[in-house]
Order: structure tokens, then C-alpha cells, then sequence
């Protein structure tokens, strides 16, 4: 059986770092 909550942590610390650039952005914009 795979573990998925190891994949869910490695692939969404790069996701995760994207849309707080975006919503840093966004804030940054208004």
C-alpha cells in the first residue's frame, strides 16, 4: 500500500510555495 500522505507532502511544497507567491502577489497588487 502506498503512502500517500508522504507523496501529498512532497509534491505540494512546491505547489503550495507557487499560490503563496500568488496570493502575496495579488495582496501586493491591490
Amino acid at each position: 500500500m502506498i503512502d500517500i500522505l508522504d507523496i501529498d507532502q512532497d509534491y505540494s511544497v512546491g505547489e503550495y510555495k507557487k499560490e503563496a507567491e500568488k496570493i502575496i502577489n495579488s495582496l501586493h497588487t491591490k
